[in-house]
């Protein structure tokens, strides 16, 4: 899955640059020579083993509240797609370099190894960036949606408690309802070219 993805990202890369937009699935599947049923297939395994790999990992094994099932009734449905676009928006609005640990290793599938010779840092400083962003999300994601479950600052005014405050209210600013519950909720990418991130993005709780 792992090679197909960076296929399809690359050649949907190389697309956008070329045509100026992002390109559709049968485009797509021209540039990689294979059949268009295949690439819409490709496209959605992507899709769901990205969504579940990380999210699986930022809930630490409740990725299956954030997902539609079969069956659902509308309420539901809405419900799944605005949980989604909260985790989005919290990587959107995640300080720079905690964003581009997150963001290059599980939406681009990049190693650690790639990522520290990018930051100019260790592997192991990879990792433990990419750990703080973890917990980071989960607890911007819990601003959000479980305020109450949110585990108080020990310094409530501190620089720390602070940071972590304006980190939340990037993300409730971040979308409106409207937009968090539509179908076609922006990716992450997306999110992060149209400048989500904003401030929140320079600082680091």
């Amino acid at each position: 899955m792992r090679s197909r993805a960076r296929g399809l990202r690359l050649a949907t890369e190389d697309l956008t640059t070329r045509l100026g937009r992002t390109p559709t699935p049968d485009e797509v599947a021209r540039e990689l020579d294979l059949d268009p049923d295949t690439v819409h297939k490709l496209v959605g395994d992507v899709h769901r083993a990205t969504v579940l790999n990380y999210e699986s990992l930022v809930l630490e094994g409740g990725a299956e509240s954030f997902m539609a099932h079969e069956g659902e009734g509308p309420e539901e449905a809405i419900l799944a797609r605005e949980r989604r676009a909260y985790l989005t928006d919290a990587v959107a609005c995640l300080p720079e370099r905690l964003q581009r640990v997150v963001v290059g290793y599980f939406f681009e599938e990049r190693s650690m190894q790639e990522l520290a010779d990018e930051l100019g840092v260790s592997e192991s400083r990879v990792s433990q960036l990419r750990a703080e962003a973890l917990e980071l999300l989960r607890d911007g994601i819990t601003s959000q949606l479980d305020p109450e479950e949110l585990v108080p600052e020990p310094r409530p005014n501190g620089r720390v408690a602070r940071r972590k405050a304006a980190y939340y209210a990037s993300i409730a600013a971040c979308s409106e309802h409207r937009a968090r519950v539509a179908a076609d909720a922006p990716s992450v990418h997306d999110k992060i070219a149209a400048g989500a991130s904003g401030g929140a993005a320079n600082a680091r709780p």
